[in-house]
């Protein structure tokens, strides 16, 4: 079963959320939308496509 860190939970909640991201789309980097597009890269990239 899984079980909070509280290290990672803390690592985490320092992390940025509010910022300004025009200067790296400017330079071509673009985000994903979802939580599935981020799935769904990560199985083409990491696992060539299959799961």
């Amino acid at each position: 079963m899984h079980e909070p860190d509280p290290t990672i939970r803390a690592i985490v909640a320092g992390w940025p959320t509010n910022f300004d991201a025009r200067r790296a789309e400017g330079l071509g980097f673009a985000s994903e939308n979802s939580f599935d597009d981020i799935i769904r890269i990560h199985i083409d990239d990491e696992l060539r496509g299959a799961i």
